[in-house]
């Protein structure tokens, strides 16, 4: 398994080089957490699609959560 994302590392390390875009593989996997948790999708289910505890997940991508967004514009417009 490692050999393989070594791999695909590598070739998109490639391919961004030929690009012109300065970048890396794991902006992919952000990029597809963030999307998730801006549709709605819950933390938990964001974290098994990611291999992580739910924990993990909150401490990267807690400002991206929709539903805390939803309730802190709630609670700023309340104030």
């Amino acid at each position: 398994m490692k050999a393989a994302t070594s791999g695909m590392q590598r070739t998109l390390y490639r391919l961004f080089k030929l690009a012109g875009i300065k970048g890396q593989a794991h902006q992919f996997r952000d990029s597809f957490a963030v999307e998730l948790l801006q549709e709605g999708v819950s933390l938990e289910n964001v974290a098994t699609l990611l291999g992580n505890t739910v924990k993990i997940a909150e401490k990267h991508y807690a400002p991206w959560i929709k539903s805390r967004q939803d309730a802190l514009t709630a609670e700023i417009e309340k104030a």
